[in-house]
């Protein structure tokens, strides 16, 4: 497991359900790293990625 996807799931385990810009502000890690972790988590089935339909 790669550091970012580590920290993600670590703040999602802290924090509960969570968007990646709440992650991103709180983890300081760039957007696009992590979408990648999520996308990377959730192949792996260590997450479930929902939709928020009050998000783009």
């Amino acid at each position: 497991m790669l550091r970012t996807e580590w920290r993600v799931l670590f703040h999602l385990g802290n924090y509960g359900q969570m968007t990646a810009k709440e992650i991103g502000s709180r983890a300081k890690i760039h957007k696009t790293k992590i979408s990648r972790a999520v996308a990377k988590l959730s192949e792996k089935r260590f997450v479930t990625r929902t939709r928020d339909e009050n998000d783009r």
